[in-house]
């Protein structure tokens, strides 16, 4: 069956599981899930590992997970087969001890209601499957998250007001209907002349003087006179009588005196004489201007068209491989390069990571795994590399020389040599973070990862290599 989801808890948190596991049932639906300790859930003996076959992982970290050390070294098994991971925190753990990758999921922890329905959201989605929070899911979330209650559903719209048949509504209560724009516009209602209105406004008559002795009196409304022009629209009183002007009289012609050799000698009162009349206009014909031909214009020839050069051809980019590709391929070609001496160094692992790389930056990987020669492929793969390539293949090389180094159950004290070799990788290690902007976020954690690979115990030292591994994974991507 498809879409398994595998829950990875310690023993001491099975309460805190078997209850993660029932609101996962119960909220999604089409799944197979499977758990670490939970009856009933646990995979069948000779199953095979149930992170490998898991399509989702989803760890509970908690004090006593981090004790034990199984959660987080499955967990970082789950981060080197990129299954989909998530993560549930415990109430009380600090987050300080967790990863960097892992630190990024604080919020989803035990008490935290929104947080773990934001966790069981995100495995839905990853694995396309329906999430339903029904009364069963919501019992088991309780047990997880005390008190918590959903976001409750916004009210609907409350119905429209119905008017009663004996109360009218006011005018601008009442909705206008939208006018549709195929129908024919309707007539405009027919404006009302504004009755005339008197200006004559009678003077009011004049206020005692107040004595100095008594207050101000503030007026009342009912005390102003009115405004005369309140209750006059504009064009009422454009439209207002005003006084005839005075007419102006015509100007009286000035006599015109008749020529000096018919001048008669001027009685006692001589008659006004009549004014001359008018000079007919007489129109004078204006000759038309001759047209002037205008000049031919010359003929400017077209200039030559410059010949455009070919576009300079752009050479195609170099292939590049991901940085996470990188990381596989370099350590496990550490790995080959400190254990060459003891045994084939030439491993499925070797093969299958470095074929990758060098089909990635368009090597041949046909002629060059012919040669079967350590030297021969660290040369070829070294003239392939360039920029944050390369450093990310010196961070690879130097994790797969530490994690060798590591497992000879450092600090040893009799070989000064292994020491020294440890000190040279880690170091190389943070160089290169630094040289790809990663040495300030990645230094803490290195730190604690660094201590956490010299433990004596086996178990604990392989499980924070493989975390190592993840980290910078998580970082590359």
């Amino acid at each position: 069956m498809g879409n398994k989801v595998f829950v990875i808890h310690s023993g001491a948190d099975l309460r805190d599981a078997a209850a993660l596991v029932e609101l996962l049932e119960e909220a999604l639906g089409g799944v197979s899930l499977a758990a670490s300790g939970v009856p009933g859930y646990t995979p069948a003996a000779g199953a095979g590992d149930p992170v490998l076959a898991a399509d989702a992982v989803i760890g509970l970290v908690s004090e006593a997970a981090m004790a034990e050390g199984d959660v987080a070294f499955r967990l970082g098994a789950a981060f080197v087969l990129q299954k989909k991971v998530f993560m549930v925190l415990g109430a009380s753990l600090d987050p300080a001890r967790l990863s960097w990758p892992v630190q990024c999921n604080v919020a989803h922890r035990i008490g935290n209601g929104a947080g773990l329905v934001d966790v069981v959201e995100r495995v839905a989605a990853s694995l396309g499957v329906p999430c339903t929070l029904g009364a069963d899911a919501l019992s088991a979330l309780q047990t997880l998250a005390p008190g918590y209650a959903p976001a409750a559903a916004p009210a609907p719209a409350p119905p429209a007001a119905q008017w009663p048949a004996a109360v009218a509504p006011r005018p601008s209560q009442v909705p206008m209907p939208l006018a549709s724009p195929l129908a024919p516009a309707a007539a405009p209602a027919p404006v009302m002349a504004a009755a005339p209105v008197a200006t004559a406004v009678a003077a009011p008559a004049p206020a005692p003087a107040a004595s100095p002795s008594q207050a101000p009196r503030s007026m009342s409304r009912a005390s102003v006179p009115p405004n005369p022009f309140a209750a006059v629209p504009y064009n009422a009183k454009a439209a207002q009588a005003k006084p005839a002007a005075a007419p102006v009289p015509a100007p009286v012609p000035a006599p015109v005196p008749a020529p000096f050799a018919a001048r008669a000698p001027a009685p006692a009162q001589r008659a006004a004489p009549a004014p001359a009349p008018a000079a007919a206009a007489v129109p004078v014909p204006v000759p038309a201007p001759a047209a002037v031909p205008a000049p031919a214009a010359a003929a400017v020839p077209a200039p030559a068209a410059a010949p455009v050069p070919a576009p300079a051809a752009v050479p195609e980019p170099a292939p590049t491989a991901s940085s996470v590709v990188l990381l596989r391929a370099s350590r496990a070609f550490g790995d080959a390069r400190f254990n060459e001496d003891e045994r084939d160094p030439f491993s499925d692992e070797l093969l299958t990571n470095v074929a990758a790389l060098v089909q990635a930056l368009g090597g041949d990987w046909s002629a060059l795994s012919a040669q079967r020669n350590l030297d021969a492929w660290q040369s070829a793969i070294d003239g392939m590399l360039a920029g944050p390539s390369r450093h990310w293949f010196d961070v690879g090389y130097q994790v797969g020389v530490a994690s060798n180094l590591a497992g000879y159950g450092l600090p040893v004290g009799e070989s000064e040599d292994l020491e020294a070799g440890w000190n040279d990788a880690t170091r190389a290690i943070r160089d290169s973070l630094g040289q790809l902007g990663l040495g300030e976020r990645l230094d803490a954690t290195l730190a604690n990862l660094f201590n956490a690979m010299r433990e004596p115990d086996p178990e604990a030292s392989a499980a924070a290599r493989e975390q190592l591994q993840s980290v910078l994974e998580s970082s590359a991507s």
